[in-house]
């Protein structure tokens, strides 16, 4: 259900799922604006940021909406001109030329907007200069204000047309981004504030050249270049609850920590500077044959990006932002550029049987090859198909098929660090002058993520659009999108020897001083599994569904035009990659059991993807619009229903399939093994691993709905205004589910408010 967002958290698009959390999904959205990417690929996770987008999509509130001129949302099967996408692409125009003085300024509970645009004409010599900055606020709450979001951008665009033949437009735009959270009485006595902030600086340049040759009629060509630095600071109280190691070791060895009883204020932050470029050069040419006419496009990009900067820091290394294994500073300066070079082509075929019928196909490739010659390399090719067959001047069927796929970010190819912390030994004595608190640190680095490849998606498209009686018009399309390969944590285990001291095994006790540490008798060896936290393409989806519209046409004695759009969605999402855990049945005495849970005597390997997250939605929107030209006014009325969701996760039952001992040998588990009852691995009984869970009851909820309004009016040639009210009648029902009694409030922060000035001179 729609309602009006605050914009205190980042806004990515998600298209055709009903996982809107998925992050390959918006990973995998493509934004264009005039031509050139904004990218997230030299993205950071930000650990101190208010919303960390590293990775996980374009924020979407970087991009004013009043400069505007057009928006394009390709769900299906894109043309091979597009790269660098799994899920679609958004592709943005924002306003060029000429066009009058524009004021518009929107205000509504939460967020406040105003802009100005204005384009000139500087007469065919020398073109024609648009100018626009847009300032926008919004609140969390109102009330207090604990949460904010500011942004100030602007753009300047030159548009010039050199002789007849060769068009230019070159943009400058910049933004700057503010979230802020903590400006609460309560909130600042406590110690807690967090602030982001985003500033960005883009500059691109189109040309088209109209060469008129056989092989290259029109000549067009990109440049694009943008550096963002964005910087986020967090103030905290850290809680030492009954006791707490800080641990801040930066190498691997044995170390004494300090152990603090007392809650201490810690401060630090985040400073990225993703830089990106990008250059594309295409060519069109036609090739006509009596009915028969095709149009070609060909073209190649590149594109580098980078990210050198300070990144995660403390202020104060002894007393980290965030303790222990998560609070290690990691500076950005090291990590490699990415280089990613592409090229495609594609043939789009006409065929014309005659005046309304007719065959249309597009057929095109594309490859993609991410950090060539380096160890990481990765390359994928695109194969895409686009075709259309109009039979009668009413029915037209439709179908596609294609892949696409999406390079890896920085923050996949080159991840953190992991640190191991384990503690080694405890001595705590009332006299803190005897205290021994002692960790063991081990580190493994994933410098150059060699196991990556594209995530890549296979869309599949079929549908037809008939025009009836009337004026009237149905469009139906039946989709299905499978990404196998989708980035996601990659479990990779390596084994460590830690040793552990005892009070008097291994620790030498010394009254009045502190323990000395026998570090050739420790009481105990523990072989310890740790993962190395690499990245990997274990994530999987489905997306499937059913989508149509329906224009009923005009009623022209009220001047309304009916709208009817739904869609029927289903999506699955798992993981496929290595499925591992720790056998059941250690004794917490034995020498396994004594370690913890990281100490068991192997790893057990189930099969993968046999647990499946489920939704399913069928949804309806019908809207009626009324146009009164005497009036000078526009109304609007959509209903939203949403008739049927349902959500589930199976779980199947799993046989292991094979072991890792402690010195990282893979061992296979047969069908042999697993009928014996009285099998054993390391004096574990093979028939207690077989796990058998159950399918989590499905959650079907009841019918929803709510109604929006809109009305806009012009009250002079020059001005006007809109005003719209969503959830109209503050339908916020109380309901449950099939499986809890349990009474929750739906369509909660749907009902918003609003009114949009306009003046035009």
């Amino acid at each position: 259900m729609t309602g009006v967002s605050n914009l205190t958290s980042a806004e990515k698009i998600t298209i055709r799922t009903l996982n809107t959390s998925s992050a390959n999904n918006s990973f995998g959205t493509s934004i264009l604006v005039d031509g050139i990417p904004v990218s997230d690929n030299a993205s950071m996770n930000d650990k101190t940021a208010i919303s960390s987008v590293g990775g996980t999509g374009v924020d979407l509130r970087q991009i004013g909406a009043d400069n505007i001129e057009s928006v394009e949302v390709i769900r299906g099967i894109p043309s091979a001109e597009y790269g660098d996408l799994a899920s679609g692409a958004v592709i943005v125009n924002t306003k060029a030329g000429y066009s009058p003085y524009e004021v518009r300024t929107k205000i509504n509970p939460v967020t406040f907007n105003t802009s100005l645009g204005k384009g000139w004409n500087l007469g065919k010599k020398y073109g024609s200069l648009n100018m626009n900055i847009d300032y926008a606020q919004a609140w969390g709450d109102p009330r207090t204000k604990s949460e904010s979001f500011d942004r100030i951008s602007g753009g300047l665009t030159y548009t010039k047309t050199i002789g007849d033949l060769w068009y230019t437009n070159t943009k400058l735009s910049f933004s700057d981004l503010l979230d802020f959270r903590g400006d609460d009485p309560d909130v600042i006595a406590e110690g807690s504030e967090t602030t982001q902030k985003s500033q960005s600086l883009r500059i691109s340049h189109n040309g088209r050249i109209s060469v008129n040759a056989k092989l290259m009629r029109t000549l067009s060509y990109s440049v694009g270049y943008s550096q963002t630095i964005s910087e986020s600071r967090n103030s905290t109280i850290v809680a030492a609850g009954g006791g707490m190691p800080v641990i801040t070791s930066m190498s691997t060895g044995y170390v004494k920590v300090p152990y603090i009883t007392n809650s201490y204020r810690a401060s630090g932050g985040t400073i990225g500077k993703p830089m990106n470029v990008f250059t594309k050069i295409s060519n069109t040419f036609f090739a006509n044959t009596g009915k028969l006419n095709q149009r070609f496009n060909m073209g190649a990009e590149y594109r580098y990006e980078e990210n050198k900067a300070k990144g995660f820091y403390n202020d104060d290394d002894n007393f980290p932002l965030r303790p222990n294994s998560n609070g290690r500073p990691r500076p950005y300066y090291d990590i490699p550029s990415i280089n990613q070079v592409s090229a495609y082509a594609e043939d789009n075929i006409t065929w014309n049987f005659s005046d309304s019928k007719w065959f249309k196909l597009q057929a095109g490739v594309r490859y993609d090859m991410l950090q060539p010659g380096q160890p990481e390399q990765v390359s994928s090719v695109s194969p895409r198909f686009n075709a259309s067959l109009k039979v009668t001047n009413w029915l037209e069927f439709r179908g596609g098929w294609g892949k696409s796929s999406k390079t890896p970010g920085l923050s996949h190819l080159y991840p953190e660090a992991k640190y191991m912390d384990r503690e080694v030994a405890r001595y705590l004595p009332t006299d803190v002058q005897n205290q021994l608190v002692m960790y063991h640190t081990y580190i493994t680095n994933v410098e150059r993520n060699n196991m990556l490849k594209n995530a890549t998606n296979t869309k599949t498209e079929i549908g037809a659009d008939v025009k009836l009686p009337n004026n009237m018009t149905f469009s139906i399309v039946a989709y299905q999108d499978y990404m196998k390969n989708g980035f996601g944590n990659f479990t990779e285990y390596q084994t460590i020897l830690s040793n552990f001291y005892a009070a008097n095994d291994g620790l030498v006790l010394i009254p009045g001083q502190e323990p000395i540490v026998d570090w050739k008798n420790p009481a105990r060896i523990d072989t310890v599994f740790s993962t190395t936290g690499r990245v990997g393409n274990t994530q999987a989806s489905l997306d499937r569904g059913l989508e149509f519209d329906f224009f009923f046409g005009q009623i022209k004695a009220i001047r309304t035009s009916l709208y009817l759009s739904g869609a029927y969605m289903e999506t699955s999402s798992w993981s496929n990659g290595p499925n591992y855990s720790s056998p059941v049945g250690i004794l917490p005495s034995s020498v396994y059991g004594q370690g913890g849970a990281d100490t068991p005597p192997f790893k057990l390997e189930y099969p993968s993807g046999t647990q499946r997250s489920i939704q399913r939605r069928f949804s309806t929107v019908i809207r009626a619009v009324c146009n009164i030209p005497q009036l000078k006014m526009v109304a609007s009325v959509n209903g939203q229903v949403i008739w049927y969701t349902y959500s589930t996760t199976t779980n199947q039952q799993q046989e292991p399939i094979g072991w890792i001992d402690n010195d990282l040998s893979y061992h296979k588990i047969t069908d042999q093994m697993l009928s014996n009852p009285e099998y054993r691995i390391k004096g574990l009984l093979l028939s207690d691993q077989i796990k058998d869970p159950r399918d989590t009851e499905p959650v079907v909820n009841k019918p929803l709905w709510l109604i929006n309004a809109r009305l806009t009016k012009d009250i002079s040639n020059s001005l006007g205004f809109s005003f719209f009210v969503n959830n109209i009648f503050f339908y916020t029902p109380y309901q449950s589910s099939n499986v809890s009694g349990t009474l929750v409030e739906r369509n909660s922060g749907t009902f918003s408010f609003g009114i949009e000035l306009f003046i035009k001179i």
